[in-house]
């Protein structure tokens, strides 16, 4: 059965966005910054997963709200793994629809996935280049099911003109990816870069699935389509899966 992400978009996605850090001139951050940035987050994470599960009780804004954590600064193997463990094995009271068909704990890592099957993760090159990425989502743990969930839910934002030529790495799935940007690039032209490396390198992506270093849920669902779309200084992603 083919899954494919489609909907209306229920949330803005500037709210689960998230800035890895830019230039700034003398304030640019060096790579100790962003070291300590990353440890920074993974500890940010794990004081939120201490604060949700203290109650005993899972909510769906809490679920969003460790998708929000996740995605803050940019999203890390480390914050996505820490994530999927905490929902695998949540607090035992859970949220519920009111339908009854949908739970905070699989709304939660339903998002997750989603985000594991088609967000950069990892991104790597940005140090002195004079562009950031800004990374969101549009979906919410409510939405789950088929026609419920946003076409596009990733969605990847540049900012800045490059001063430089660099190499923006990341990974995608458990796919590392490199797109080469050059020096003068605009937001527009390096989004316009990432999504056609998205596109090209899709099979790849979902082949990535077999790396047994990957990240595992408690599902069978897995991806079978990306396609990367890039409006302006915006990357759009729809996702197919299948279970």
């Amino acid at each position: 059965m083919i899954r494919q992400l489609s909907g209306v978009l229920l949330l803005s996605v500037s709210v689960f966005a998230c800035a890895v850090p830019t230039s700034g001139g003398d304030d640019e951050p060096t790579a100790a910054d962003e070291a300590l940035a990353s440890a920074s987050k993974d500890a940010s994470l794990a004081k939120l997963l201490k604060k949700v599960g203290s109650d005993g009780r899972l909510e769906f804004s809490e679920s969003d709200a460790i998708v929000s954590e996740v995605l803050r600064g940019g999203m890390t193997s480390s914050t996505l793994r820490a994530a999927v463990t905490f929902l695998q094995k949540p607090p035992a009271d859970l949220e519920k629809r009111a339908d009854g068909r949908v739970d905070a704990r699989n709304g939660g890592l339903n998002t997750l996935e989603n985000m594991y099957f088609g967000m950069p993760r990892n991104i790597g090159g940005l140090t002195g280049s004079g562009q950031s990425v800004v990374e969101s989502t549009s979906e919410t743990s409510t939405e789950y099911f088929f026609g419920e969930m946003p076409e596009k839910p990733v969605t990847v934002r540049f900012v800045g003109t490059a001063r430089k030529a660099y190499n923006l790495s990341f990974r995608v799935y458990e796919q590392p990816i490199s797109v080469a940007i050059p020096a003068g690039a605009t937001a527009a032209d390096s989004a316009a870069r990432l999504a056609q490396a998205l596109n090209a390198n899709q099979q790849a992506i979902i082949d990535s699935a077999n790396d047994s270093r990957g990240i595992r849920f408690d599902s069978d669902t897995f991806l079978t389509e990306l396609h990367a779309d890039a409006t302006g200084d915006t990357v759009d992603v729809a996702l197919s899966e299948d279970s």
